[in-house]
């Protein structure tokens, strides 16, 4: 039987989480395969999404970077066939260990699910060392991931030399996603609510949309914006909105490991970050066949085919322009099917989740 582990920091909400959550519940669908999650600490939202046939190992570190002897340890004694790594910091990790293991070691696969050159800009300190450590030990891992095609060719750039790097999109569950859009939500949204689902960080702009929802209230008051998620921002976005006296039409509910059922009943889903590699978000909108107004990120104009799928405004800092779009989105939406079709082409769970069976085998 082969055993394939994988490694996150914990099971807090995040893109590479959710990934690395359905990935393994999919292979362990796979009578020939074990899986085996590390994490740092076990705890987080998402653990509730896994599957009880994958078995998860605490290391109980309090940092990511104190894993390291621990993760050799397991290594060592548990001898997984391959080594999955999600993200920067745990991506170097696994790196380091590569080098610390002379007898057995097992194929590493390193996911990059961000542009690391924009990203690590918030991370003080060690964000300056890391374009350096990618550069030179993302050239050691035996395969290399980006979750989308604007992902690797960034990261190829970046590489001190060329790597063959593999497009792999994310695993989205769509019979999670089924059942759980069912769910009824609060009432007193009724049918009119904007959608922003993702984390309350800096990155994700969430100044900006609210000065949007300001200026789209001045033309259309009936609405109401929802905010699912949580992050260090939370208390000052509510005390923003108090400011800009919108609080009324404003819902932040916090983070909910189920957005579907929102998903499913809104008018229009936003996004306003700075970066995206794969906005999550934005393919499960699509499922549904919601039309997505967004700015500019990479991520975005990616997904959204430059425009041709979804609403893309020209910065990340006009006011008027995406309260406009917004306006437009409601009233020429992007064709249902449409949207639906795109995501079964691309973002199937049983798509790429061969991907990666077929990355296993070699």
């Amino acid at each position: 039987m082969k055993l394939i582990a994988c490694f996150i920091p914990s099971f807090d909400f995040g893109g590479a989480q959710l990934t690395t959550i359905n990935l393994a519940n999919s292979l362990i669908k796979d009578g020939n395969i074990k899986v085996d999650i590390i994490v740092c600490k076990a705890e987080g939202g998402l653990l509730a999404l896994l599957d009880k046939k994958v078995n998860v190992v605490d290391l109980k570190c309090s940092k990511v970077y104190k894993s390291i002897f621990k993760i050799r340890k397991y290594i060592i004694h548990n001898k997984p066939d391959y080594f999955i790594s999600h993200s920067d910091i745990p991506n170097l990790i696994s790196l380091i260990v590569k080098f610390s293991i002379i007898r057995y070691s097992p194929k590493f696969i390193i996911v990059q699910h961000n542009y690391y050159n924009i990203e690590i800009r918030s991370i003080k300190y060690v964000g300056k060392y890391i374009p350096f450590l990618i550069k030179h030990l993302y050239l050691k891992a035996d395969f290399i991931v980006a979750v989308s095609e604007g992902v690797k060719n960034s990261l190829n750039k970046q590489l001190k030399e060329k790597k063959t790097i593999q497009c792999i999109y994310n695993p989205i569950n769509i019979q999670t996603i089924m059942d759980d859009s069912q769910l009824a939500i609060e009432s007193e949204l009724g049918d009119n609510f904007l959608l922003y689902v993702g984390r309350l960080e800096k990155v994700k702009n969430l100044y900006f949309l609210l000065d949007v929802f300001k200026e789209f209230l001045k033309y259309t008051p009936n609405y109401k914006l929802v905010i699912i998620g949580d992050g260090e921002l939370k208390s000052s976005l509510i005390n923003y909105a108090r400011s800009l006296y919108i609080s009324d039409n404003v819902y932040f509910t916090g983070y909910r490991i189920n957005p579907y059922n929102y998903i499913k009943r809104s008018s229009l889903i936003l996004s306003t970050s700075f970066s995206e590699a794969l906005p999550t978000i934005i393919v499960e909108s699509m499922y549904f066949g919601k039309t997505v107004v967004s700015t500019p990120n990479k991520g975005a104009k990616e997904l959204l085919n430059n425009g041709i799928l979804g609403y893309l405004s020209s910065s990340f800092d006009n006011v008027d322009e995406f309260a406009q779009l917004i306006q437009e989105g409601l009233n020429t939406p992007i064709e249902s099917m449409k949207l639906k079709e795109e995501f079964q082409n691309k973002f199937s769970s049983e798509k790429t989740v061969l991907k990666y069976k077929d990355l296993l085998q070699k």
